[in-house]
């Protein structure tokens, strides 16, 4: 798994290369009045290593955490209980939402950790999403409401066409209109502070990844839009949104349970014609529970340490000049990612599908 640096190396490589392709350009106008210059790629490498320099020491740059609310949805486990506890050892005050706010493991953890409260959040439940904000209004620290972190999501693996409605809606309700209902919530608050919003997504939702991630792929494309939109819409308040994209961690979080995931497998194989099912093969909820198994253990791909999660989580919230998108994976789902979005889509999906 890579390391953050690597990410912050890439970012600064890439302001480096437009800064000299600008400067190319601006010495191309200027010759065109007259006046004259050394080469044009001794003006390009200059423009790029100032570019590259001036953008790693701006992204070095960390805003004060101590003061600060956060808001974190999806704390029971994972991302999301890593992140609590980061905040808090920074120095923010954090609203941690759990699904098992009452006795969960995570939630008795956090309880006992300072500057932690608890919030039972449902990200599907309007009831308490606005249970949470008064919560969250009522208790603000000194330095109002920063940040908000939607973590919360829910897996199931499954080919599309053998989907049921029901899954796939209520896969949609955790994973795109959580997000959408929190953010509607506590975008007040953080338009006081001129604050971040940050959703957590998946390389899934930028790219084909693998068996059985069609109707996963397709909640969290939706909140890679939500993302985007947002992004554009809160940009005149002050409020920097920003998508982070987790390459294969399900070895680390409890997103991924083999017997659940084979039990809706097996439903939506039922739901099928004799036809279809005949069309797949006999073992199909095996087969694609194998293939989609395998490719989670595949010692390139998967990561049990969930920390350049939630180093990409801190930068959004905290970096001075934070960056719109987070690719933490190991190289191949970050190429995946890459890829996906620079070649023709033949070419995509001949490679990694």
């Amino acid at each position: 798994m890579r390391a953050p640096y690597v990410h912050e190396a890439y970012r600064a490589a890439t302001t480096g290369l437009q800064a000299g392709a600008a400067a190319v350009v601006l010495l191309w106008l200027l010759e065109l009045f007259g006046a004259t210059f050394t080469s044009p790629w001794g003006t390009f490498a200059c423009a790029s290593t100032l570019g590259a320099l001036v953008a790693l020491k701006a992204r070095a740059r960390r805003l004060p955490a101590a003061g600060r609310g956060v808001l974190v949805t999806g704390c029971d486990s994972g991302f999301g209980l890593a992140l609590a506890r980061r905040l808090q050892e920074l120095g923010c005050v954090v609203f941690a939402g759990c699904l098992q706010a009452a006795n969960g493991d995570g939630a008795v953890e956090l309880r006992r950790l300072p500057r932690v409260h608890v919030l039972q959040l449902d990200v599907t439940d309007d009831k308490q999403v606005e249970e949470a904000r008064i919560f969250v209004e009522e208790n603000l620290p000194v330095n109002g409401l920063w940040g908000v972190v939607n973590n919360a999501g829910i897996f199931v693996c499954s080919p599309i066409e053998w989907a049921l409605p029901k899954d796939v809606q209520r896969l949609f309700d955790v994973n795109a209109l959580g997000p959408l209902r929190v953010s509607k919530a506590f975008l007040p608050l953080l338009r006081q502070t001129r604050g971040r919003l940050v959703n957590v997504t998946s390389v899934s939702g930028r790219a084909v990844s693998g068996p059985g991630m069609g109707v996963y792929g397709m909640s969290k494309f939706a909140a890679e839009a939500l993302t985007d939109y947002l992004r554009v819409e809160q940009r005149r308040f002050g409020v920097h949104v920003a998508v982070i994209e987790p390459g294969n961690f399900a070895a680390a979080t409890s997103i991924v349970q083999a017997e659940a995931l084979r039990a809706a497998l097996v439903a939506g194989w039922g739901s099928l014609s004799d036809a279809a099912r005949a069309a797949y093969g006999a073992d199909g909820p095996d087969a694609v529970l194998k293939a989609f198994m395998d490719l989670l253990a595949a010692p390139t791909t998967h990561s049990l340490n969930v920390s350049p999660v939630v180093a990409a989580i801190e930068d959004a919230l905290l970096s001075c000049w934070p960056a719109p998108r987070y690719v933490p994976a190991d190289l191949e789902f970050t190429l995946l990612a890459w890829i996906s979005t620079h070649c023709p889509e033949w070419l995509f999906e001949k490679i990694f599908v």
